[in-house]
């Protein structure tokens, strides 16, 4: 058992939303262009609605009105790429592994320390890995699923992902209650590896800033 598989990752949830808060029942729509439009009306576009299962809350909790109208910040949780999965035997143990910062041999896991290959990407100390992704671990509350990799290699996983990339903003009307979307709550300790990590993502200084 990992240290953090002994970490609580969810808490008993509250009324009010917080950063981090699992949500179920949204609709997102987004607008997907084809080429940059020289006119001030765009006429080359479509716009997709899509369902998605759960969505985790990104907006801080500090801006979180407390009122039902409001607007959040949210990203749809998505199933696990199998990669990640089947990287190594502690990513199989915890996938939230992946939320910290992981030492070379936790990155690629203890039975690859040899692989010559792998030894060429050798890091000292710890530094985050898969910079956009962070692991929800998995509750009763969240569908399990079944994920297939190269060959006959298969699992039945209940966590998820969320993918800093992929973020949209959604308004929330007074005349419907939000909190009533809210399905789980993460832990302190949960909430801020999360926001360790989006910030670690957004802050993170481009190569020709450091020229």
């Amino acid at each position: 058992m990992t240290n953090s598989q002994q970490i609580p990752f969810y808490s008993e949830g509250f009324a009010s939303l917080r950063f981090g808060d699992v949500l179920s029942g949204f609709a997102l729509s987004f607008c997907i262009g084809y080429k940059p439009q020289s006119t001030a009306i765009p006429t080359n576009y479509r716009i997709d609605i899509t369902h998605f299962q759960y969505v985790a809350v990104l907006t801080p909790c500090c801006t979180i009105q407390n009122k039902l109208g409001n607007t959040l910040v949210v990203t749809p949780l998505e199933i696990i790429k199998p990669q990640y999965y089947f990287k190594n035997s502690l990513f199989k143990q915890d996938l939230t592994l992946l939320n910290r910062p992981l030492t070379w041999l936790e990155w690629v896991g203890p039975e690859n320390e040899g692989d010559e290959e792998l030894r060429k990407e050798i890091y000292p100390g710890k530094q985050y890995n898969e910079f956009n992704i962070f692991v929800y671990k998995e509750h009763p509350l969240l569908e399990e699923y079944d994920i297939k990799y190269i060959g006959n290699l298969s699992a039945r996983v209940g966590a998820y992902q969320i993918d800093f990339r992929n973020i949209f903003k959604i308004e929330c009307k007074p005349e419907y209650d939000i909190r009533a979307f809210k399905l789980l709550q993460l832990s302190k300790q949960a909430r801020n590896d999360l926001r360790l990590k989006m910030t670690n993502y957004f802050g993170r200084t481009p190569d020709e800033d450091l020229v």
